[in-house]
């Protein structure tokens, strides 16, 4: 079995983060029995944020200690802040998605076991299943 570390870049996302988090922690709660997944670390990088995201992130970590969070005092953009995630992981598999809400973190469990079942070193997940998407 093996850890699957996912990494929440956040940037002003005093919105959604708080959902986003929940999300995941949710899909730790529900990982299936047995599973190859032992649990899910959950690692947010508050790459400066200046609105509510902080404040929302302190609540999430002092009531669930799954809930680590990282910040950087000023913004360093999205790549520092995934590598600064990736420093922190300690779960043999690493994933990241954003702190907007736009990804379902249940896909991950689908991207990991096709991973395994694979033998492959990387997988790659598309957001929009189909071509010619407007977002």
């Amino acid at each position: 079995m093996a850890k699957l570390s996912i990494i929440i870049p956040a940037y002003n996302e005093g919105n959604h983060i708080d959902k986003v988090v929940e999300g995941v922690l949710e899909l730790n709660r529900q990982l299936p029995k047995p599973s190859s997944v032992s649990g899910i670390e959950v690692i947010v990088v508050n790459d400066g944020s200046t609105d509510s995201t902080s404040e929302k992130l302190k609540c999430l970590q002092e009531s669930n200690d799954e809930v680590i969070v990282f910040t950087h005092k000023t913004n360093m953009g999205y790549g520092a802040a995934l590598k600064t995630g990736f420093r922190q992981a300690s779960g043999e598999f690493i994933g990241f998605m954003d702190g907007d809400g736009t990804i379902d973190p249940r896909a991950f469990l689908d991207l990991f076991v096709r991973l395994k079942e694979a033998n492959a070193k990387m997988a790659i997940g598309r957001r929009f299943g189909e071509s010619g998407s407007k977002m």
